[in-house]
């Protein structure tokens, strides 16, 4: 699953414990003897549609080790973070022999869609790409290397004004997107607590409400949404 387009985001320290899936699995040295120990079997989650996902295809002809997991485990549902030094490929199936679909550089922030699926020994989750529409299957790791981490959020969530380039996080369930200013405006969809938008132009008074014009980090949803309803506040600012 590889993955790059979004531009690096700012995190924290990133992790060189690892080598990076972007390049070809590397081979065990000359000298080195594989492990004789028998692997633990890792049973293969059932995929979600009919894709040719999941299964362990076993080891490569180089010997490969299954990926060893994070300590904090990935939740779909939850975002994750690039910790890779040079990357991750985002690829269009959880395989080694997958397409790459995009590479996505240290930093990027993907929104877990489904998994894990186990393939070529590796653990693969389907993600979505935080800023672009971009879907596909990023390995979790390889060997004793984590592509992704947990991304906690953490930055606060502060109540002042939005302005046009904030980026501000829904603080209630089903907030409605709509294509205009206007409680009679077209629904397009509703937003679940959690997700993060940024501000594109706003306040536009309407209906006794104050909207703002956002477009959602995930999926690139653009739309108008109010700032708070019957005194209670709908989305606040990330500083």
């Amino acid at each position: 699953m590889g993955l790059a387009i979004a531009p690096a985001l700012a995190c924290g320290t990133i992790s060189t414990r690892f080598p990076i899936e972007s390049a070809a699995p590397p081979s065990s040295p000359t000298n080195t003897p594989l492990p004789t120990s028998t692997p633990i079997v890792i049973p293969t989650p059932a995929p979600s549609d009919s894709g040719g996902l999941g299964g362990s295809t076993g080891p490569e002809e180089q010997g490969i080790e299954r990926t060893q997991r994070s300590q904090v485990p990935l939740v779909v549902g939850e975002r994750a973070r690039v910790i890779a030094r040079d990357g991750v490929r985002l690829r269009s199936g959880a395989s080694l022999e997958a397409a790459e679909v995009a590479q996505l550089p240290a930093s990027s922030l993907v929104l877990v869609v489904d998994g894990p699926f186990v393939a070529d020994g590796i653990y693969w989750w389907r993600v979505e790409v935080v800023g672009n529409s971009h879907t596909g299957f990023v390995a979790e790791g390889w060997q004793d290397a984590v592509y992704l981490e947990v991304a906690g959020h953490e930055q606060a969530l502060v109540d002042r004004a939005p302005r046009a380039g904030d980026t501000v996080e829904v603080v209630i369930q089903n907030l409605r997107l709509r294509q205009g200013p206007s409680v009679s405006a077209t629904l397009i969809t509703t937003l679940a607590l959690g997700t993060r938008m940024t501000v594109q132009q706003g306040p536009q008074a309407a209906d006794g409400y104050q909207w703002y014009e956002v477009r959602t980090e995930v999926g690139n949803l653009t739309g108008w949404a109010v700032v708070a309803a019957d005194n209670v506040t709908t989305y606040k600012v990330v500083e």
